[in-house]
């Protein structure tokens, strides 16, 4: 049983990784205010460093937004890497809702509830 402290949501972004040395480019896979799933190439993976700062750009319909994330790796997979925002850092989470809300997630969540509160109505008159 998988127990997330946030929900994830299907977002596909391109994604700086910035390291000293140089830049890896990858796709989000998905985003939640606790971390992301970068789609990589198995060599880029395996050349990551622990810490890893990201860099995300966005269109929000009216400008392009650039933010800064940092992130641990948690976990390194063939097809990309799950990075965890650190807990505390308020300006990375900050940046992470941003990008969640330009993306429109929040409406997508805001469906997803209602979609689950009227089959939970449907039941209850069928009972």
């Amino acid at each position: 049983m998988e127990r997330r402290r946030h929900p994830r949501f299907p977002v596909s972004i391109r994604v700086d990784l910035m390291l000293p040395e140089r830049v890896h480019y990858g796709v989000s896979r998905d985003l939640s205010p606790g971390g992301i799933f970068i789609e990589l190439p198995a060599r880029e993976v395996r050349q990551l460093p622990d810490l890893v700062r990201l860099n995300v750009r966005i269109w929000t319909g009216q400008v392009h937004l650039s933010r800064q994330l940092r992130a641990r790796v948690v976990r390194r997979m063939p097809d990309g890497v799950a990075l965890r925002f650190p807990d505390g850092d308020l300006l990375t989470r900050a940046a992470a809702d941003e990008v969640l809300f330009y993306l429109g997630v929040e409406r997508y969540n805001r469906a997803v509830v209602t979609e689950w509160l009227e089959s939970c109505d449907r039941e209850e008159s069928v009972a």
